[in-house]
């Protein structure tokens, strides 16, 4: 959002700590969702966050997130540290600019601070979700250039990192780590590859020989010094921007991985 748009803030809530006016129910909420972010983590904070569930139709509608599915969980994880960042523990003290914007069939209900230290200005948005207000999203201008990434993302690298560097992890058993690259259209970014058919084992022998020779060259060791989310076609990209050490020079890859059911899975190595 910019400063154009900015300006159709023009009403004030009041402070956070406030019970009365129904704009006070989403501040409330919100700052519900800030206090659990610094005192129980993503344990609590899921119960404040929005994400889409399928039902069917032509578009997700917004439920409770399913920390059991990987999208759901690196979004609550991802939500949960940018928040405690941002924001302190217990933000009673602030007072956020208040709106309501229809977008599409969804009506969300919006709070701009420009109070705090941390970032030019934070814009909080939430859905009425069945009577309950749920966070749908953290925009930013001006905050920090990165935020911790999502430790969902972080294991899913040292596992694929863990099992490459095993002289027993066969082709067939690392496939389980990778997303099917395929001409498919129904496996395509939805599966785990299937090494029994050729043009999906190619891309998994590929990264199991390019991960080792990357493991080996640097004795297993590694930095993570990124990470980012690219929007794409095939859904929500979570990439890991990762050094290592080998033969005294920096070699750099990004890993990107995509959540697929309960996994996440990878989809490319660049570098």
């Amino acid at each position: 959002m910019r400063p154009s748009v900015l300006a159709l803030f023009l009403i004030p809530t009041l402070a956070i700590a406030q019970p009365d006016g129904g704009e006070t129910r989403v501040a409330d909420a919100f700052g519900r969702f800030v206090s659990s972010a610094h005192r129980d983590g993503v344990s609590a904070t899921a119960n404040f966050i929005a994400c889409p569930i399928e039902t069917g139709g032509e578009r997700p509608v917004a439920g409770i997130c399913d920390m059991a599915l990987a999208a759901h969980r690196v979004r609550v994880e991802r939500l949960t540290a940018l928040a405690a960042v941002l924001f302190p523990s217990e933000p009673t003290a602030l007072n956020p600019h208040y709106n309501v914007e229809e977008e599409g069939d969804g009506r969300f209900h919006l709070l701009l601070f420009a109070d705090i230290a941390s970032a030019d200005y934070v814009l909080a948005a939430f859905m009425d979700v069945d009577g309950t207000f749920l966070l749908t999203n953290l925009d930013t201008e001006g905050g920090p250039e990165q935020t911790p990434p999502p430790p969902s993302v972080v294991q899913a690298l040292e596992a694929l990192l863990v099992a490459a560097s095993s002289d027993s992890t066969t082709v067939e058993r690392f496939a389980q780590n990778i997303v099917a690259r395929t001409d498919d259209p129904e496996r395509e970014w939805n599966a785990p590859a299937d090494p029994s058919r050729p043009n999906e084992r190619e891309f998994v022998e590929s990264a199991l020989a390019s991960i080792r020779i990357l493991m080996e060259g640097s004795h297993g060791d590694f930095e993570i010094d990124g990470y980012e989310i690219e929007e794409e076609s095939e859904g929500e990209w979570h990439v890991l921007h990762v050094r290592f050490d080998t033969h005294d020079i920096d070699v750099r890859r990004s890993f990107a991985f995509l959540p697929v059911g309960n996994s996440l899975l990878l989809g490319d190595i660049d570098g």
